[in-house]
């Protein structure tokens, strides 16, 4: 019954994906598209293509640190081919939920339980840094909407972060061996509350892989000509890439290209909005899910012997 669940979920994201596809590219043009590409400057795609190599190093980096603040010791270089290695799955699945797949390549010696709550960890210090970032924005262009949106999200993560730690200590004090596995997870999700050191140093390479990803839109926008300032694509971009985790299409493919669109048409010509966006996709999710699949051949030819 689950997996009939499973395949009806990932059948209905995948015909959302083609239908909203579709309808932006009917509504747009394929031929405005056509000719939009067709002036792109090649410089600055390349300037962005070689700045998205580094992104899979600076999450390695941020996970490692949230690993290790739960005694789970995993280098760098195996955080990096796990990180990677899962990210061919991403492509297929909504809200990134393919990176949860590394608990599977986990050896014994790991607490999966710990490990797949550091993952939601991970999520949580993710969407906590591109809030501030897009907080910081939204102060500069002096949009109060986007203010009280991203103040909303981090108040959010503050109180979800307390409940859970009030939670983990309750179970702890049952005793009871399922809900001890479920204590331990939640042992992982509360890194970013009990462990404030190792949280920060996370956040760090957190802010730096998110910062740059702002710099990557802004390359994308000048390979088409267009001026965007740095500022207005930290109070906006945030908030696209929020609406593409939501679990409604695959790799957020539609709904976050929908969201660019309206929060930069005043930017733009939506032939070039909805250009960059296509960048955006094929950069941040295809990218990665082809540098992935020798990684994720030799994850699941360890998991196998």
């Amino acid at each position: 019954m689950f997996l009939i669940s499973q395949k009806f979920k990932f059948f209905l994201s995948f015909f959302l994906t083609i239908g909203i596809l579709w309808a932006l590219i009917n509504f747009i043009g394929l031929h405005n598209l056509f000719v939009t590409f067709k002036k792109i400057k090649i410089k600055y795609a390349l300037i962005a293509f070689f700045l998205s190599l580094s992104f899979p190093f600076f999450g390695a980096l941020r996970w490692h640190w949230l690993l290790k603040a739960i005694n789970q010791n995993l280098s760098i270089l195996n955080c990096f081919a796990l990180t990677i290695g899962t990210w061919p799955l991403n492509v297929f699945l909504p809200s990134r939920t393919g990176d949860f797949f590394r608990v599977i390549f986990l050896n014994r010696n790991i607490s999966k339980a710990k490990v797949f709550g550091s993952i939601i960890a991970e999520k949580l210090l993710d969407i906590a840094c591109l809030s501030i970032i897009g907080l910081f924005g939204s102060i500069f262009i002096k949009n109060k909407k986007f203010t009280i949106i991203f103040i909303g999200i981090l108040i959010l993560i503050a109180v979800s972060s307390q409940v859970l730690f009030f939670l983990e200590k309750w179970l702890r004090d049952k005793n009871i061996q399922l809900l001890n596995k479920l204590s331990l997870t939640i042992q992982g999700i509360n890194i970013l509350s009990l462990y404030p050191k190792f949280s920060i140093i996370a956040a760090f390479w957190s802010l730096i892989n998110w910062s740059l990803s702002i710099v990557q839109v802004f390359l994308f926008f000048k390979a088409f000509d267009i001026y965007v300032s740095l500022i207005e694509i930290s109070a906006r971009l945030p908030l696209s890439i929020f609406i593409g985790i939501l679990p409604i299409t695959l790799a957020g493919i539609g709904t976050r290209d929908t969201a660019m669109l309206f929060l930069f048409k005043e930017f733009a010509p939506l032939s070039i909005i909805f250009s960059v966006s296509i960048f955006y996709t094929l950069y941040s999710y295809f990218l990665y899910g082809l540098l992935g699949i020798p990684f994720f051949i030799y994850l699941a030819s360890q998991c196998k012997s």
